[in-house]
């Protein structure tokens, strides 16, 4: 588990990059999935999370929905 304190001015998916960014880089992370709320389920978030190389479980936005549903 971590958590860290940021200003109440920066939006979540900000915030949750940054920390996925530092977080990639520790061992244990790579052996865990990471669980990310639905601030984390947009196209953009979704992409940049998958070039961490970590494993991660997000909630898609209803707006992207439609963008990923054809592929399943």
């Amino acid at each position: 588990m971590r958590w860290e304190v940021v200003r109440g001015t920066v939006h979540d998916s900000g915030s949750m990059g940054d920390m996925l960014r530092a977080v990639a880089k520790r061992d244990w992370a790579q052996q865990v999935p990471l669980v990310c709320d639905r601030a984390m389920g947009k196209t953009a978030q979704v992409k940049e999370m998958a070039q961490t190389g970590l494993h991660f479980v997000t909630a898609l936005t209803t707006t992207e929905f439609d963008s990923y549903a054809t592929a399943l």
